[in-house]
């Protein structure tokens, strides 16, 4: 992965019943082949869960052994 960039993806056009999704599976599949991950935008989760999560996961990973 050396000198490459995590791709961002847009998932607004993918969640879109009205769109055609080739695309965006095209790039998640060239991100997983070629990078290993990605970044993903407009994927429709709340923020509030998001925060929620990493608020939960730290006070988990706080505990002691």
């Amino acid at each position: 992965m050396l000198g490459k960039e995590i791709p961002i993806i847009d998932l607004a056009s993918y969640l879109d019943p009205e769109q055609n999704t080739t695309e965006t599976s095209k790039k998640i599949r060239t991100a997983c082949k070629d990078v290993g991950f990605f970044y993903v935008k407009n994927h429709g989760v709340p923020e509030e869960l998001i925060t929620s999560i990493f608020q939960n996961s730290k006070k988990f990973f706080d505990l002691s052994v």
